[in-house]
C-alpha cells in the first residue's frame, strides 16, 4: 500500500500516521512511522517498525496495526468510533 493510502484507511478509524527519520550508527538512515490511536481520552496506542526504507517501515507499522485491529480490543474501538472493518476482510 501507497502512504497516501494507509493514511486514508486510518483517518477512517480516526488513527493517524507520521514518519522519522532517524540515525543507527554514522549515516545509517532508519525510518521509524508511528501510527497513533486515542483508545479513550487518556490513553493511546502507537504502532511502530523500522526499515532503512520508508515504505517498508510504514509497511511494518500497518502490519502490527492490522493485528490489533483483529483483537477484542480494536474491534470494540471501530465500535466506539464508527470505523469500518470491510478494508480489513
Amino acid at each position: 500500500m501507497r502512504e497516501d493510502e494507509v493514511e486514508a484507511l486510518l483517518k477512517i478509524d480516526s488513527a493517524g500516521l507520521r514518519v522519522h527519520k532517524t540515525y543507527a550508527g554514522y549515516e545509517a538512515e532508519i525510518f521509524c512511522p508511528a501510527l497513533r490511536i486515542e483508545t479513550s481520552l487518556q490513553n493511546s496506542v502507537a504502532f511502530t517498525g523500522f526499515s532503512p526504507h520508508r515504505q517498508g517501515a510504514i509497511a511494518n507499522a500497518w502490519q502490527k496495526y492490522q493485528q490489533f485491529m483483529s483483537t477484542e480490543a480494536g474491534r470494540a474501538h471501530l465500535n466506539d468510533h464508527d470505523g469500518q472493518l470491510m478494508f480489513r476482510m
